[in-house]
């Protein structure tokens, strides 16, 4: 049995990096593996409507996915937000514009 993975994504201001990351999770779907996927916005006065259909398509396809909107404090406290809300054995971060390069691995 594989563990369960956490995987957050940061965005700032990269939402078309975003969408690649997505897309690059796809095989994912496909697997037995356990995981949720946290999104840690951290622009969201500039984002919000965009993101908010971007997470409501990936929504209905995607295991869990979680938003969180927060002002800019920096890149290691949107981790730290990510990590608090993470619920599975593994926290994988995979930031927005960053993509799985093999399904398989």
């Amino acid at each position: 049995m594989y563990p369960s993975i956490t995987i957050v994504t940061i965005v700032y201001k990269n939402l078309s990096g975003l969408k690649k990351t997505f897309d690059s999770l796809r095989p994912l779907l496909s697997t037995d593996l356990k995981w949720e996927h946290i999104i840690v916005d951290s622009c969201p006065t500039e984002n919000e409507e965009f993101l908010a259909s971007i997470i409501e398509t990936y929504q209905s396809k995607w295991p869990l996915v979680y938003l969180v909107q927060t002002p800019p404090a920096g890149i290691y406290a949107a981790m730290n937000l990510g990590l608090e809300k993470a619920q599975h054995d593994l926290i994988w971060f995979l930031h927005a514009g960053d993509l799985l390069k093999n399904g398989d691995a």
